[in-house]
């Protein structure tokens, strides 16, 4: 296209372009034309594109070619690996050229017997015309189709009472281009039964549904406030706040029907649960774990430490939760249909500073560091796909158990319940229903019920000097991204001791370089209105704003204010940015970052680290609701 012609946007007629007349501001075409630099730029009437939203910069390494992927293109990277994979290719090693990658294609499929599936064979042509389109450069233009994410969710950070907690916060994402209404429902109950040494926190992952993640979230916490009174002294009450939003239940009846008569089949297996559940309540601890076959884990295998009393009681009282919120869901009046009722996964976790500074001796420490003293513990149990993740030293730790089809465990207990295993190009399913195999509710199927059971995984991780924070999220996190990759792409974001030390001064310089500019800007501005000839002005205007940008990005006094300031003057001129803006923009950060108290940053540093998750997730084609927690522990510093 010649720089003598436009397109309208609205009829992609070329229209001529008349260069002896000014060029207009307003009504500009669509596409970048040049600018005579001799005339004035005027400050106002600018034209602003409010449609295009700047998308956070978030790469992610890959471990088999050790490359920065970026996460919108990291489906499709593991879906190149994985077709080398198919066709052989191992070691990180590829084709030169696109007639051996034929020749490897046809060798596979002579190698096959007669009677092979041909599902393999489809399997190995995917691989085949996938690498292809690779080398060749086709991929993107003929298969790839990118279309626009909306990332805007926004964290809400909070402090809590635990010494051993810096911060926390959480963030969510209904994910709106594959999901109707938001399912999740996350709690954090500070003071948590009065003792200003524990923390309450969970995310519950319904499906079909809210009612059951609604109703386990409201009272789920108060039956383990009850199991915890009976053994812990610092447990004095049972009243809860829920300081990470507002579960509405007022919508729910939570009653049994008026018609529902006493020789109702519903009615009958109620009180038949009722009656189960308060006789295993009132015997003993050896009759409940036999009944409820929850100690197999606890004695049926050795450990290379005995565990803590207190934290067994904590692993027991846990589970008689569960099995009681779960009875809650079993009226089901409020479920939208008579068979295929709501269910939902859940991780419920208590993190308990502790006065104690002993050296643990079986904990590992970093070479050339003193020996880990303990600060806390995390009791955690999860029941489905929500998990929780560990960060202490830069390394990934996962605490929670997959309790899907994925694991072979679960896919032995599921076939000897008496359920059925469907596995299809999309995964596995129980019945053709469900993912998971553990969690709350599904009252509705007594076959589904049957498999997919309540029983959680508990366990307790003591927290120490090393341990920087905790992911707690659901499955719209962990179905795109790997523990590793969550981690790696937010501890960055954690500042080291030479920055912390050294962002005073560079805000200090970057705020009298600002006021500097400033005076020279008001200056100038005033010479604007009095001139007629204010090229030079013009110039000059242009140097101080490339000055102030370029000081801004050598400082790196904020990852994410630097990527802001590149996407203003990425796609535009920078003779075209507003001056006036940049800089007011500039002060408001250096000054906003400059008197923030300790409390204030660590808020700050959470709020951010949990949305970075949440956008990693939707760029990288989530298609869940997305729940994350963030707590910031002792070993995170800024």
């Amino acid at each position: 296209m010649s720089s003598s012609s436009s397109v309208s946007i609205e009829n992609g007629i070329k229209t001529p372009i008349d260069k002896t007349k000014p060029y207009p501001l307003t009504d500009r075409p669509g596409i970048k034309t040049p600018i005579d630099k001799t005339k004035p730029y005027p400050l106002t009437d600018r034209p602003v594109n409010t449609e295009i939203q700047p998308q956070p910069d978030i790469t992610v390494v890959c471990k088999m070619c050790e490359k920065h992927i970026k996460i919108r293109k990291l489906q499709e990277h593991r879906t190149y690996h994985n077709a080398l994979l198919t066709l052989g290719y191992h070691d990180n090693k590829k084709p030169q050229n696109v007639e051996l990658l034929l020749r490897r294609r046809q060798h596979l499929i002579k190698k096959l017997s007669k009677y092979s599936n041909m599902i393999t064979i489809q399997r190995i042509n995917d691989a085949f015309e996938f690498v292809k389109s690779v080398m060749q450069g086709t991929y993107d233009n003929l298969r790839e189709v990118t279309e626009p994410v909306v990332v805007d969710c926004v964290g809400q950070p909070l402090n809590c009472s635990a010494s051993c907690i810096h911060a926390m916060s959480f963030c969510s994402d209904a994910n709106e281009r594959w999901k109707s209404k938001m399912e999740d429902t996350c709690i954090f109950q500070d003071f948590f039964g009065n003792d200003m040494n524990k923390c309450f926190f969970a995310v519950y992952d319904g499906h079909n549904g809210r009612f059951a993640a609604d109703i386990v979230a409201y009272d789920f916490h108060h039956f383990l406030l009850n199991e915890m009174i009976r053994f812990d002294p610092k447990t004095t009450c049972r009243c809860t706040v829920n300081h990470a939003g507002k579960i509405e239940i007022e919508e729910y009846d939570r009653k049994p029907l008026q018609n529902i008569g006493k020789d109702s089949i519903r009615h009958i297996l109620h009180e038949e649960g009722v009656n189960i559940i308060q006789q295993i309540m009132h015997t003993c601890d050896e009759n409940i774990q036999q009944l409820k076959n929850i100690d197999r884990r606890i004695k049926g295998s050795k450990k290379k430490c005995v565990k803590n009393p207190f934290a067994e009681k904590m692993e027991l009282a846990f589970h008689r939760a569960y099995i009681q919120a779960d009875d809650m869901l079993k009226f089901g009046v409020d479920e939208m249909s008579r068979v295929r009722w709501s269910g939902c996964s859940a991780l419920t976790c208590i993190i308990e500073s502790t006065s104690e500074l002993d050296e643990l001796t079986d904990v590992d420490s970093p070479p050339g560091m003193p020996l880990p003293q303990k600060k806390g513990v995390i009791y955690i149990a999860n029941s489905g796909n929500v998990h929780a993740v560990l960060c202490r030293n830069g390394k990934a730790y996962k605490l929670t158990r997959d309790h899907t089809l994925s694991n072979a465990n679960e896919i032995n207990r599921v076939r000897k319940a008496g359920a059925e295993v469907h596995t299809s190009q999309k995964g596995a399913r129980v019945n053709g229903i469900l993912e998971t195999t553990r969690g709350f509710g599904n009252h509705g199927d007594q076959e589904l019920k049957k498999a997919v059971i309540v029983d959680p995984y508990t366990t307790s991780v003591t927290v120490d000097q090393y341990a920087e924070f905790l992911i707690i999220a659901s499955n719209g996190l962990w179905e795109v991204l790997s523990e590793d990759e969550a981690v790696s792409i937010i501890y960055e974001m954690i500042p080291s001791a030479e920055m912390s030390c050294s962002l005073p001064n560079h805000l200090d310089k970057l705020t009298k370089s600002m006021k500097s500019t400033m005076q020279l800007f008001s200056s100038n501005n005033e010479q604007y209105t009095e001139k007629s000839d204010r090229n030079e002005n013009h110039e000059q205007l242009a140097t101080l704003e490339d000055n102030i940008i370029d000081t801004c990005l050598e400082e790196d006094v904020g990852t994410d204010f630097g990527s802001l300031m590149s996407t203003l003057t990425a796609e535009n001129d920078r003779i075209e940015a507003d001056i006036e803006t940049v800089t007011e923009m500039q002060m408001m950060y250096a000054q906003s970052h400059m008197y923030l108290s300790e409390e204030e940053r660590y808020r700050d540093l959470s709020k951010n680290m949990s949305e970075r998750l949440v956008q990693a997730a939707l760029l990288a084609g989530s298609r869940d609701n997305i729940t994350v927690m963030l707590i910031l522990l002792p070993g995170c510093k800024i």
